[in-house]
């Protein structure tokens, strides 16, 4: 039975799922041990693409791997749902309140995953004001307009989907950001 409901969640999670996992998995195998984890960025240029080669084949030869990593997020899916469910049975009508950041780590998973939705060689962060005269950089990856449009707004979609999966409201963190964004 358990596993069964571990392979409904794989398939209804889908290839957004598989990918963080095959990330993950990357991560390790290219991180040697005791280091921190290195950028995406800075790994061999074969693994750089999810839709590379090297990538779709270490996807088919390390499936073992690739499924401690989607182990892993079924576990902490199942605890958020049980958490949800609980706020709810205490009388909290909403449950969980979560946050959707508009931009993401350039050099993290979300960026490896869909990258061609990204601007390259820019980062979002602030103008100067009074609480910041030289303004601000917040290192974060901003969504490239044109590309977004053209991939269906599938960044968005995914993340939405994702972050309301176990909560009853989620805020958008820098809204003006889906209209405007300082580069």
């Amino acid at each position: 039975r358990r596993d069964r409901a571990f392979q409904r969640f794989k398939t209804q999670q889908g290839q957004p799922l598989q990918r963080f996992a095959l990330f993950q998995a990357l991560q390790e195998h290219l991180t040697p041990r005791g280091a921190p984890p290195r950028s995406w960025r800075e790994w061999p240029t074969e693994f750089q693409h999810p839709d590379s080669p090297a990538v779709q084949r270490r996807l088919r030869r390390h499936t073992e791997r690739i499924d401690f990593y989607c182990y892993l997020e079924w576990q902490c899916d199942e605890q958020l749902k049980r958490v949800q469910s609980a706020a709810r049975r205490v009388g909290m009508p909403i449950g969980l309140y979560t946050d959707f950041a508009i931009g993401i780590d350039p050099h993290g998973a979300d960026a490896w995953m869909f990258q061609d939705d990204f601007a390259q060689g820019a980062s979002v962060g602030a103008p100067p004001d009074l609480f910041s005269p030289k303004g601000q950089n917040w290192g974060l990856a901003p969504p490239h307009p044109k590309r977004i449009v053209e991939n269906g707004y599938r960044l968005f979609v995914e993340g939405f989907r994702r972050n309301m999966r176990h909560s009853g409201l989620f805020r958008l963190d820098h809204a003006m950001g889906l209209f405007r964004l300082f580069w």
